[in-house]
């Protein structure tokens, strides 16, 4: 019986992503969710039938081209289909049929929808935004009555924009300009509604390391094309500076030698401000600037904590000083 539950949540959650798509693609469209009532192809605008709207099935059944146009289908409709579909499986395994699990699949909701605009529109739809902060603010209340944290809704949302406003403004002395737009303290804020201030501050430390190895290989590569072999050896020496710090610190070696352990730090702090300086030089290169949506980061980070929590939890209190914060 439960396999058929796990089967109907899975299928609901493909459903629900067709939906999406609706939401991701017409707010920038001078469209909305009620017009025009059916699905139309974006190159020919032939109404597409119902059965031409089944999710993921279609796309497989007509070879991703249009029935009428023969024009490609763009592989997002069945991708957020599939992702919306496993993620609400994901929730119900973790939480089952609870309150808890209606507030972490609007969450998601509003994670899939966020993400999809910002990667192709790159911008956030304000509706979503405010509409994903009153929902977290709601949750958080009836949250707290249950858990008895009954301000840690509210002190997530000022912590995820406060620390958001603050990381946006850090390089505005260098650049003259924000580091991340508004959008992305918006989205911040939301998910401190929903997780509370430490799943947020948790959520933005993640989703700094997610964005660092998702642009490490794209920077890399446009750094050799323009022929700024310099610049590549000191993002791998800044690597190397901090792997071996943290290798020398679990050795103990530290506690014998403040010298060394106040050399690397000098280190780091002197190679972070330089790789700083290079990444935002590197609007300047051939092929314009690196644009790296940071929401889509921030929404995979606070999936990280749904999901994995507890393992998140014991791994960062290996790492004391940054546990102390979090």
């Amino acid at each position: 019986m439960d396999l058929y539950i796990q089967i109907y949540v899975f299928i609901i959650g493909l459903i629900f992503g067709s939906f999406f798509n609706v939401c991701i693609l017409r707010p920038f469209s001078n469209e909305t969710l009620t017009r025009p009532k059916t699905s139309k192809c974006p190159k020919c605008g032939h109404p597409l039938a119902w059965y031409d709207n089944i999710p993921v099935l279609s796309y497989i059944i007509l070879r991703a081209k249009c029935r009428y146009c023969k024009a490609p289908i763009s592989w997002q409709y069945p991708l957020v289909e599939l992702i919306t579909g496993v993620l609400f499986l994901c929730a119900y395994l973790k939480f089952g049929f609870t309150w808890q699990c209606l507030g972490m699949l609007i969450a998601i909701s509003y994670f899939i929808i966020m993400s999809g605009t910002d990667f192709i529109e790159q911008r956030v739809c304000d509706q979503h935004s405010y509409a994903f902060i009153l929902i977290g603010v709601l949750y958080g209340i009836y949250n707290g009555f249950v858990t008895g944290f009954h301000y840690d809704s509210i002190l997530g949302l000022f912590a995820g924009a406060t620390v958001m406003e603050i990381l946006a403004w850090s390089c505005y002395p260098f650049v003259k300009k924000r580091a991340f737009g508004l959008g992305d303290t918006l989205i911040a804020a939301g998910i401190g509604a929903f997780l509370g201030w430490r799943g947020i501050l948790t959520t933005i430390v993640l989703a700094i390391l997610i964005q660092v190895l998702w642009a490490f290989p794209a920077l890399i590569v446009k750094y050799a094309k323009n022929k700024k072999y310099s610049e590549i050896l000191t993002m791998f020496v800044f690597i190397f500076i901090v792997v071996s710090f943290c290798i020398i610190r679990d050795l103990g070696v530290f506690d014998s030698s403040v010298w060394l352990y106040l050399t690397y730090v000098l280190l780091i702090f002197s190679y972070s401000y330089k790789v700083c300086i290079e990444l935002l030089n590197s609007a300047k290169l051939e092929g314009g600037g690196l644009y790296l949506p940071f929401g889509p980061a921030l929404f995979f980070g606070a999936l990280i904590i749904i999901f994995f929590n507890e393992p998140i939890t014991a791994l960062l209190k290996q790492v004391d000083w940054l546990y102390g914060i979090l």
